[in-house]
């Protein structure tokens, strides 16, 4: 007798592509918002506000990686990988920007 308990692989087939796309969004907010921050730290406009995005950007990234892997380890991969896609991102904007 067969009593496992097995989910459909659709779901998770619906949750890479939703994971994916929210990764490349927390990815352009946590280092647009790290570029933001590193730009004030070097003009000296409030490092107390600014070390306190800092924390929240941890935060708000470190929950959604939580979030991510307690649907497994494929929709923590997509996330990480849509982050890193952010991140290359916001570093064309800034090469862009940069004189």
């Amino acid at each position: 007798m067969n009593l496992s308990l097995a989910l459909p692989a659709w779901p998770l087939v619906l949750a890479l592509p939703f994971c994916l796309l929210s990764g490349v969004l927390l990815g352009v907010r946590h280092f647009g918002a790290l570029w933001r921050q590193a730009q004030a730290l070097a003009t000296g406009d409030r490092p107390k506000r600014a070390a306190g995005l800092a924390v929240l950007r941890f935060l708000g990234l470190a929950g959604s990686l939580v979030a991510a892997s307690l649907f497994g380890a494929l929709p923590l991969l997509a996330l990480a990988f849509g982050v890193l896609i952010g991140r290359s991102v916001v570093m064309r904007r800034v090469e862009r920007a940069a004189p």
